[in-house]
């Protein structure tokens, strides 16, 4: 658990400093300050969220907070990175791709580290 949480901390900042980059590319303005605030804010409602994975039947309502989150950045990217509206959804499904990768990348870590059975969880998603 606490390789889990040191290295989901860690990927907030990887994937602001990605979201930073990625944005002028859709029109915003490259701002890791920016960046970390729409992460951060993106992310807190999945991270909030996973605690309902302590009871297995109430799963589901981990998966309905990480799609809140989702609309939480989506809400997010034209006031804080300044990209056009027009752009948000391209700019939204690359940060996701994005994130998709770090949790398989921070789930593989973790394996490597603890062993069977410790990543299956993935508790970034």
């Amino acid at each position: 658990a606490i390789v889990m949480y040191i290295l989901s901390l860690i990927a907030v900042y990887v994937i602001a400093f990605v979201a930073a980059k990625l944005a002028p590319m859709f029109g915003g303005a490259d701002n890791m300050e920016s960046a970390l605030k729409l992460v951060a804010f993106g992310s807190t409602a999945a991270w909030v969220g996973g605690i309902f994975h302590i009871v297995p039947v109430l799963g589901v309502l981990s998966l309905l907070a990480a799609i809140y989150g989702i609309y939480l950045f989506y809400t997010g990217i034209t006031p804080v990175m300044n990209v056009p509206s027009g752009r948000a959804i391209g700019y939204l499904i690359a940060l996701i791709v994005t994130w998709v990768v770090i949790a398989i990348v921070i789930g593989l870590i973790v394996f490597a580290i603890v062993g069977t059975g410790a990543a299956t969880g993935m508790g970034m998603m």
